[in-house]
């Protein structure tokens, strides 16, 4: 199940095009009533075959920050609760809307543990535009261990990809199956990115990574 929330201005192409590069099968839009003309444009669009995509819509007040993230927070939460299971995925799409609207959202984003993203237009006769991921770490540097802040420090001094076995031999996990429940972890929170060369598994701080490292106080 992958799940979109989307801020929403004026322009329901950056919604519109948002599909082309993160595929989606729920969307939520924060709007205002005043641009209730863009969401029937999205809502045709997304909900009518061969999308068939539900889409539901949200006011905020676009130019009260305390309420947009309100809003958000209480919406994505909702959704949350609805969904059975864990095998579901939320982005945020933060490209419309007001700036108070994408601050909020970028805030949101940051304190639910969601992905960020906006798309960049590249020239007025290219609509689809380039997507930015926003880098965000999704833990905090005081919940890590002294391990998991060792081998943080490592890849961020080595700066390239590493094999799992060089980086145990310059850290203090004993084994390699210790060394990959760290791994797996930081995958898992976007920390790290992995790549497979024969035998050998590679790994090497996202930006998201070296962005945590950077707040260590290390």
């Amino acid at each position: 199940m992958r799940i979109q929330f989307a801020t929403l201005g004026t322009s329901p192409e950056v919604v519109l095009n948002a599909l082309r590069h993160v595929p989606m099968d729920e969307l939520h839009l924060f709007t205002d009533n005043l641009d209730a003309v863009e969401v029937v444009e999205i809502e045709k669009f997304f909900t009518n075959p061969p999308l068939k995509i539900k889409v539901n819509s949200h006011v905020v007040d676009k130019f009260d920050l305390m309420n947009c993230i309100l809003v958000m927070i209480r919406t994505i939460k909702n959704v949350k609760k609805d969904i059975t299971g864990n095998d579901f995925e939320i982005t945020l799409n933060m490209t419309g809307g007001t700036k108070i609207m994408t601050s909020a959202m970028l805030l949101v984003g940051y304190m639910v543990g969601a992905r960020v993203f906006y798309l960049k237009k590249l020239r007025d006769d290219i609509g689809i535009g380039e997507l930015i991921w926003i880098p965000m770490p999704s833990v905090s540097a005081n919940n890590l261990n002294n391990i998991q802040v060792e081998l943080l420090v490592a890849l961020s001094k080595v700066n390239k990809p590493i094999s799992l076995t060089n980086l145990k031999n310059m850290t203090s996990p004993k084994s390699l199956q210790a060394m990959r429940r760290y791994i797996d972890f930081f995958e898992d929170n976007l920390l790290i990115q992995s790549t497979n060369k024969g035998k050998e598994r590679l790994i090497e701080l996202t930006n998201s990574g070296k962005i945590l490292v950077a707040l260590m106080d290390k």
